[in-house]
This record gives C-alpha cells, structure tokens and sequence, in this order.
C-alpha cells in the first residue's frame, strides 16, 4: 500500500474518531444538564414533603444514574434537615456509587456516619480534613449541581469550600455555616476565605 493514502487513511481515521467522541462528550453534557434543571421540582419544597416526594420518585422509576443520584443526595439533606443524620448515609452512600463525580456525596456519606455527638459542620470538616482536603466542584457534573441547588441560597461568604457546602440544599448545613462564618471556630477555619487547591 502506498505510504501517502496511509497516512491519508490514519489521519482521516482520527479527524473521524475525535468528531464522533466530541459529539458524543457534548450530547452527554447536554443530558445531564437537562437532567439537573428537572430538579426544581424537588428544591423549593419544605424537607418533610421532600423527603416524601423523593422516596415516591425513588419507588416507581430507576432513572438516569446522574438524575438518580442528584435526587439521592437532595434526599439525604433534607433528612439532615429533619434530624435523621444516620439514616441520610444511605442515600450519599448510593448516591456516590451511582455517580461518581459526585464527591460530595462521599463526603456526605462517611460524615452521616460518624458520631453524632460533634455539630454537623464540624464533623464534616473533620472528615474533609481525614480525607485529604478534597476540592469539590472541579467537574463539570457536580459543578452544575451544587448551581442549581445553590440558585434559590443565599451563597456563604469564604473559601470555595464554604461555598460548595453552603449550595448544598439542607438549611442545617448552611446555618452551621453561617454560624461558623460569625464564631470563627479553629476547626472551620478552612471554610474562611483562602483559596483550596
């Protein structure tokens, strides 16, 4: 075969292969944020009924795996909410095994099951700390969840963190937050204002 339509083909081949993948990331990335705005239905609501909405959707659908696992973890903040922090582990738990990307779930998740006797925020950043100081927000998938959950919030003044945190859905959260924002605990300093890498 002559060396020049070799090339021709490889190249040709490639140009090919990068179009479809490209097409194929964005089709994605379009579902997904489809999905995400369908949320709204749930966010507004008080977190009894939401929890109730939540287990009713949860029972009748299996659903697409980012919506599944968006809807896990708005199910798991509302039980923070109502005070039910060990039983919120299930959800995160299944939220993150469901999708991944979503590292706040596994936060969340390990969070709910420690002992309870620390504030909620405390032992989150405890276990953020146990974790190695994750960033959260970095892919666009979760990004775009902690924006649509955080569009009716009041955003926390401070670092990235704090913001990611204070977008999640659960008013208990953001009021540890708030608080912690006026009282300046040692332990929530990373939650103040210095970047996070």
């Amino acid at each position: 075969m002559n060396p020049l339509l070799t090339v021709i083909v490889v190249v040709v081949g490639g140009l090919l292969l990068s179009c479809a993948l490209y097409v194929a990331i964005r089709a994605r990335r379009r579902r997904e944020s489809s999905v995400l705005a369908g949320l709204a239905d749930v966010l507004p609501l008080p977190p009894a009924e939401r929890i109730l909405r939540l287990e009713q959707w949860m029972s009748r659908t299996d659903g697409p795996g980012v919506e599944r696992a968006a809807r896990l973890i708005i199910l798991g903040c509302a039980m923070l909410d109502t005070g039910r922090r060990k039983q919120a582990a299930r959800p995160f738990q299944v939220a993150c095994h469901t999708e991944p990307r979503f590292g706040l779930a596994l936060l969340l998740a390990f969070t709910c099951m420690k002992d309870e006797s620390g504030g909620l925020l405390q032992t989150l950043m405890e276990t953020w700390q146990e974790m190695h100081r994750p960033s959260f927000g970095g892919c666009r998938l979760e990004r775009s969840f902690l924006d649509v959950c955080g569009a009716n919030a009041a955003s926390p003044p401070g670092s990235e963190l704090a913001r990611a945190l204070g977008s999640l859905p659960s008013q208990a959260l953001r009021d540890e937050i708030h608080s912690a924002m006026r009282n300046r605990p040692a332990w929530a300093e990373p939650l103040f204002g210095e970047q996070l890498a």
